[in-house]
């Protein structure tokens, strides 16, 4: 079973809102939306999160659950805010109606109106109290005066994040950044994530491809719902609940305003906890609209099966395969949802069972042979979806992947640099319309722009924040710039020689710039240092010699 807890890591594109500190009358505690943590969230906010986010319109409440810690004590006037570094005054004040505190949970809920006038966006959530600050990520989208009757939605999944410094990671890590950046430059209304975020880890305190992943995560301009994969999950069977820490809870739902509601199944190892469709059950009741299903293993794999445990806790068993597809099924139907989206098998596949299709997608690891490619190979896949309200929609038939077409920013673009460039292609058969989001490093109304149009520019929150506009032909390349001055020192290159397994030498190139980035690297070795030969990469030993 699942349970509890955290502390504050800001990373990039900042989001915030402030809410008056009225006092308030208490009321009795509201049903949390999240089953019980086993850790403290890293930035003790237990909800809403960075993959189960609250969905909100003007004159509308959501509640915020924080978890207590040894600093606070019960009784807390809390104070919220919304913030985002991509709006006019960066900070918005929020209005707390209710509060109280839950044993049970072992922390506060906090009740938020948001007021007229907030930008529509994505913005970090923070509050306040006795104190100290709290702030999670991408945790609020405000849609304005109404909420939509349309969708749309990208999925992606199985991108197996690792840290371990073999060539498989370090392209993982860059397919990664590019399904981000390319997500956003599409610019859905919601993505999705359905499992093996990370990629397994084979020890306990392998903490880093979760801090990391959270760190690239943290620069979507796009809400996040997920759910974990077996490989997410091999932190779990070592009692390591990074997961929660990191990311948020492993089950629950997450409604887009009354019309839509995604529902976050765990499928862990193929074992489908039972008692999570409790909670699941208990959101879903009176809930019109549509719904989706997300949970990492298809319904077609004869493996998956229920487990089951009694009120004390204790196993009691398993379905069947049979059995268990029609649970999910029976949960699907009761979201009205019409389809359930999966991974796990990287590769495009579809069943129907009864009125609902399990899709799976195809995965966004580099997943095909040991040769290390490039961006024009066939990696890094997605899968673009359209909802209807009215239970009708729309997907991808095969996914696309960062091959077709994709957003490479060559250097980081969280407020650290002064420049960024950032590589663009469109190797489709029709036309696409690209935002691209930069932080600077700080602010000028009327940067320098190469490639691309200016369509917003915001200093209010210390730093450069801007929004770029491109427009791609049909197979169209090219590379955007923006920069405060110009970029005149080269990068910084070094190279580490490692042992490999198989006996032969690796090279490591490192490569930085306090610029506009790194178009490209080649390596070359010599025996005489006057004739040279190129060196190819391979995806499990690096630059082999």
């Amino acid at each position: 079973m699942r349970v509890r807890a955290g502390s504050l890591l800001a990373v990039s594109l900042l989001v915030l809102f402030i809410a008056s500190s009225t006092s308030v009358e208490f009321s009795s505690a509201p049903q949390p939306p999240f089953p019980e943590y086993h850790v403290t969230p890293l930035n003790h906010v237990m909800y809403p999160r960075l993959i189960s986010p609250a969905f909100v319109a003007y004159g509308d409440t959501f509640t915020a659950w924080i978890a207590r810690t040894e600093d606070l004590p019960s009784s807390v006037t809390w104070s919220a805010y919304l913030e985002s570094a991509f709006t006019e005054d960066w900070r918005y004040t929020l209005d707390v109606v209710d509060q109280g505190f839950d044993d049970g949970v072992g922390g506060w809920w906090v009740t938020i109106r948001v007021p007229e006038g907030v930008p529509p966006g994505l913005y970090n959530l923070t509050v306040e109290g006795s104190g100290l600050r709290f702030t999670e990520p991408n945790s609020v989208y405000v849609f304005g005066d109404s909420y939509p009757t349309e969708i749309r939605v990208i999925q992606f999944t199985d991108t197996h994040y690792g840290t371990r410094g073999i060539p498989k990671h370090y392209r993982n890590q860059q397919l990664f950044r590019m399904l981000v950046a390319t997500i956003n430059g599409l610019r859905p209304d919601v993505v999705v994530h359905t499992g093996d975020v990370i990629d397994a880890i084979a020890r306990p305190d392998e903490e880093d491809p979760f801090r990391e992943a959270y760190k690239d995560l943290v620069r979507l301009r796009v809400p996040l719902i997920a759910v974990e994969g077996n490989n997410d999950y091999t932190a779990v069977e070592k009692k390591q609940y990074y997961w929660e820490k990191y990311f948020g809870p492993f089950y629950g739902v997450v409604d887009v305003g009354p019309n839509f509601h995604f529902v976050q199944i765990d499928s862990d190892t193929g074992k489908i906890f039972g008692y999570q469709f409790d909670l699941i059950e208990s959101l879903l009741e009176g809930k019109g609209g549509t719904g989706v299903v997300l949970t990492h293993y298809p319904l077609m794999d004869d493996g998956i099966r229920v487990w089951l445990y009694g009120p004390d806790g204790k196993f009691q068993g398993t379905l069947d395969y049979e059995q268990t597809v029609q649970r999910i099924v029976d949960i699907a139907h009761a979201a009205n949802a019409p389809v359930i989206l999966t991974g796990h098998w990287h590769s495009d596949d579809q069943k129907a069972f009864d009125d609902v299709l399990c899709l799976v997608t195809e995965a966004g690891q580099h997943d095909h042979g040991t040769s290390y490619g490039g961006p024009e190979g066939d990696f890094g896949h997605y899968r673009p979806f359209v909802f209807s309200a009215n239970g009708t929609f729309w997907y991808a038939p095969t996914s696309p992947s960062v091959g077709d077409m994709g957003v490479e920013y060559l250097q980081a673009y969280d407020g650290s640099s002064y420049a960024v460039a950032i590589r663009v292609w469109n190797r489709g058969q029709e036309e696409v319309t690209l935002k691209l989001p930069v932080v600077l490093s700080s602010f000028d109304p009327n940067p320098s722009v190469e490639g691309a149009e200016l369509s917003a520019a915001y200093g209010s929150s210390g730093k450069g924040a801007y929004e770029l506009t491109v427009n791609l032909a049909p197979g169209e390349e090219r590379v955007v710039k923006i920069y405060l001055k110009p970029d005149q020192a080269p990068p910084k290159i070094s190279a580490d020689l490692k042992d490999a397994k198989d006996g032969r030498k690796e090279i490591w190139p490192k490569i930085t710039d306090e610029g506009l980035g790194v178009l490209e690297y080649r390596v070359y070795v010599s025996a005489d240092n006057s004739s040279w030969s190129e060196l190819e990469p391979e995806i499990e030993t690096g630059w082999p010699v």
